[in-house]
C-alpha cells in the first residue's frame, strides 16, 4: 500500500495489495490494545532499525511499575535512505519517531529514548557532523530527551517493527478462490459444465471432491515414477501469480527445466509450456545474473592501417604486479602500429602526470609525436591533465569502447607475452622492473606473426645484433652513400611488403571471427530492449553474488555495426555507447502474464513460438535495421516509428 502513494508509482491494484488492505481491515475490527496516554505518567520511546526500515513505540509507565503500549510507529525505507550507515540510519528512527510523536511529548518534563545500537551515544557527541546530521539534532532541539542502551534481546518490539516487510510478494490462492475463478473462467466453465452433465468426452479431466476442476498428465517417458500427474486446471486471471509464486518466491529463479517441471507437478493450463518459457527468459533477476558466456562475440571490425612508422602508437596499463624495492608496480606498454616496436616503462602509480612524463621520455623524445594514440578508458587516459598533454603534442586521442579490452589487442595481446616472460625469468630475480629490458629485447628482436619481420629491423632498417651472432665481412659497403641508397631501397621495399602483410593479416582475422557468428543476434532493432553487462555494478552483496548485467536499457540509435547508444528505462537521463559484445536481448513479456495486466493477446504466444521455441532448420529472415530511426530525448519517442511497449 505504501508503494501505491509514490508521486512516480503507478497504482496498480495486485493480489498482494487486496491481501494488505483486508489485513488492515481485520485490525481495525479487532478489540485495541493500546492504553490512552495520561499526561501525568512518565513516558518512554524504544527505537530500532534495519535495511528495510525504521520500527518505534511510545509506552507509558504506570506507578505500580506496569508499562503500556500508547502508539506503534513504522516506516519504510527508500533506497537512499536504505543506503544509510548503522549509527545515521538508528538516529534517523529516533528523528523520525520523535516527529511523529511530536503530540504527546512536546512541553513534556524530560523523557527516555531507548535504542539497541551503544555507538550512537559516542556519534552524537560529534563536533563537526555532518549537515544532515546538524539538522536533524536541530529539529529535536524543542525536545527534553535523553539516549540510553538497551541490549537488542530487550528490544523486540522495535525490532519487528523494523524488519516487519513481507518478502514474500505473492499472496497464494486458496481451494475456495480457485474455484470461484475457474467457474469465470470461460474455457474452464465450459469444461466443469459438460463434466456435470456427462457429455464431457476427454478422461483427463475431473472434479475433486473439494470441487476443484483437475487434470491427469503422464510423466517423462525418463522419470523414474509411473503414476500420473493430478494437475489443478489453472484460470486464466491466475497464471500470473503462480507463474511469479513458483519460479520467484518458492523456486529461487531456477532455470526453465526446474521450474517448468515444478509447475507441472501441481498445475496445468493450456500453452504452459509457453508461458512458462516466456516469464523466465523475460524475467529481469535472471538476466541479470546470466552467465557472462553465454553473449553471442561480434565478427572481428577492419581497422585503418598505419603506413609508416610513427603514426599511431597503442597505450596500455600493465599491472599492478608485486611492489619492487624501487617501488614500481605497473609497466606502461607503447607499441607502434606499423612496426610492432613495443617500449616498456615501470611505473611507480598511474598517476596521469607520471604517464605523461614517461611517454614522452621514452617514445616521443626517441621517435616524435604520433598522429593518433589509442588506449582505453581508464580514468587516467581521460583526465584533463591527460588530455592537455595529447594537446600540446597535437596527438590525436582515441579510446576503445568500455569493458571491451580486446578491441584494443595490438597492446592487450603482447601484455600476455610479457607477463609470460616475466614469470620465467622471476624466479631468479624477483626485481621485475630491472628485467623490462632483457623483455624489450626478446619481443622486438623476434620476427612478428603479422609482418613476418622482426620490428626492430622495421624500426632501424638492420637486424639486432646479440651476443651469438657471427660477423659478415660480406655485408660491409664501400661508402656512406652507397649504403644509404641501398638502405633507402630496402625500407621501401620492406614497408610496402609490411603493409600487405598486415592488410592479409586483417582480412584473416575478419574470416575467422565470421564463422559461427549468427548475426541475427548481434543485430539489435531501435527501439528494442536489452541488458548491459557491468562488471562494477555497485552491490552490498559479494563479488560472487553480485548480478553481472543491468537494465533494461533501450536502443536508441546504431552507431557502427557493433557500437550502440543505450538509454536506461528507470532513468531517460542516463544514455550511453556500448559495445554489443555487452548486450543481451530483452525479450518481451506476454501482456497477461503481467500481474497488473490480464488482458490477452492470442498473437503474443504464436509471435514468442515463432521466434524462440521453433526448430533450429526452420531459420527467420534477419531482422533489417533501419538507421533512420532515431530517439527524441525531448519528446522521449521515435521519429517515424512506433515506441514498442516493454
Amino acid at each position: 500500500l505504501t508503494n501505491l502513494l509514490r508521486k512516480d508509482g503507478k497504482f496498480e491494484w495486485s493480489p498482494t495489495v487486496q491481501a494488505a488492505f483486508e489485513d488492515i481491515k481485520n485490525a481495525i475490527l479487532k478489540p485495541p490494545c493500546l492504553a490512552l496516554p495520561d499526561f501525568n505518567l512518565e513516558m518512554q520511546i524504544t527505537t530500532d532499525s534495519s535495511e528495510k526500515g525504521i520500527g518505534a513505540v511510545l509506552e507509558q509507565i504506570y506507578p505500580s511499575g506496569e508499562i503500556k503500549p500508547i502508539y506503534f510507529y513504522s516506516k519504510k525505507l527508500n533506497p537512499t535512505q536504505s543506503k544509510y550507515s548503522a549509527s545515521v540510519l538508528e538516529f534517523y528512527a529516533i528523528y523520525c519517531a520523535l516527529q511523529f510523536f511530536r503530540a504527546f511529548l512536546i512541553g513534556k518534563k524530560k523523557f527516555l529514548i531507548y535504542t539497541d545500537h551503544k555507538p550512537l551515544l559516542g556519534f552524537l557527541s560529534n563536533k563537526n557532523p555532518s549537515a544532515k546530521i546538524l539538522r536533524w539534532k536541530l529539529a529535536l532541539e524543542e525536545f527534553n530527551y535523553e539516549i540510553r542502551y538497551v541490549k537488542g534481546t530487550m528490544n523486540p518490539v522495535a525490532d519487528h517493527l523494523s524488519r516487519s516487510i513481507n518478502t514474500n510478494s505473492i499472496c497464494f490462492p486458496n481451494s475456495e478462490t480457485i474455484i470461484t475463478l475457474q467457474n469465470q473462467d470461460p474455457k474452464l466453465k465450459t469444461i466443469i459444465s459438460k463434466i456435470n452433465n456427462n457429455t464431457n468426452n476427454d478422461d483427463s479431466y475431473f472434479i475433486s471432491e473439494e470441487g476443484l476442476l483437475m487434470h491427469l498428465s503422464k510423466r517423462h517417458s525418463k522419470s523414474p515414477r509411473t503414476s500420473l500427474i493430478k494437475q489443478i486446471c489453472i484460470p486464466h486471471s491466475l497464471k500470473s501469480t503462480i507463474l511469479k509464486a513458483i519460479h520467484n518466491d518458492y523456486g529461487g529463479h531456477l532455470r526453465f527445466f526446474k521450474t517448468y517441471h515444478r509447475l507441472r507437478e501441481k498445475f496445468f493450463w493450456s500453452k504452459m509450456y509457453c508461458d512458462t518459457k516466456n516469464f523466465i527468459n523475460s524475467c529481469e533477476i535472471c538476466l541479470s545474473r546470466r552467465s557472462a558466456f553465454n553473449i553471442n562475440k561480434p565478427p572481428h571490425q577492419p581497422f585503418t592501417q598505419s603506413k609508416f612508422p610513427g603514426e599511431c602508437c597503442h597505450v596500455d596499463i600493465f599491472g599492478p604486479l608485486k611492489t619492487t624495492s624501487k617501488g614500481n608496480k605497473y609497466v606502461l606498454s607503447i607499441i607502434d602500429a606499423f612496426t610492432k616496436y613495443i617500449h616498456l616503462v615501470s611505473l611507480s602509480d598511474t598517476k596521469s602526470e607520471s604517464i605523461s612524463k614517461a611517454i614522452f621520455d621514452n617514445f616521443i623524445a626517441l621517435k616524435g609525436c604520433p598522429e593518433v594514440m589509442i588506449t582505453d578508458n581508464a580514468k587516467y587516459f581521460k583526465s584533463k591533465e591527460f588530455s592537455d598533454f595529447c594537446k600540446i603534442n597535437s596527438i590525436e586521442r582515441r579510446h576503445i569502447s568500455a569493458y571491451s579490452a580486446f578491441v584494443n589487442g595490438r597492446v592487450e595481446r603482447p601484455n600476455y607475452s610479457i607477463a609470460n616472460i616475466l614469470a620465467a625469468l622471476c624466479d631468479e630475480n624477483p626485481e621485475w622492473d630491472q628485467l623490462l629490458p632483457h623483455v624489450m629485447m626478446s619481443l622486438n628482436s623476434s620476427t612478428h606473426e603479422a609482418t613476418h619481420t622482426s620490428p626492430f629491423f622495421l624500426e632501424h632498417g638492420r637486424d639486432m645484433r646479440l651476443p651469438y651472432c657471427i660477423k659478415d665481412s660480406a655485408n660491409k659497403f664501400q661508402s656512406e652513400t652507397e649504403y644509404l641508397q641501398q638502405l633507402i631501397l630496402n625500407l621501401n621495399e620492406v614497408f610496402s611488403k609490411t603493409l600487405t602483410n598486415l592488410i592479409e593479416q586483417e582480412k584473416k582475422h575478419i574470416r575467422l571471427s565470421e564463422k559461427n557468428i549468427d548475426t541475427k543476434k548481434i543485430n539489435f532493432r531501435i527501439g528494442s530492449l536489452c541488458f548491459l553487462k557491468t562488471p562494477n555494478t555497485t552491490s552490498k552483496l559479494s563479488a560472487k553474488l553480485k548480478p553481472k548485467f543491468s537494465g533494461p536499457y533501450r536502443v536508441v540509435d546504431r552507431i557502427s555495426k557493433v557500437n550502440y547508444k543505450l538509454m536506461l528505462v528507470n532513468n531517460p537521463r542516463k544514455v550511453i555507447s556500448t559495445h554489443v559484445h555487452r548486450m543481451i536481448p530483452f525479450i518481451k513479456r506476454f501482456s497477461y502474464l503481467h500481474l497488473t495486466q490480464q488482458d490477452e493477446d492470442p498473437t503474443e504466444q504464436d509471435k514468442f513460438i515463432k521466434l524462440h521455441l521453433q526448430p533450429k532448420n526452420n531459420e527467420n529472415k534477419p531482422t533489417k535495421i533501419n538507421s533512420n530511426r532515431k530517439y527524441n530525448f525531448r519528446t522521449r519517442v521515435f521519429r517515424n516509428s512506433s515506441l514498442p511497449t516493454e
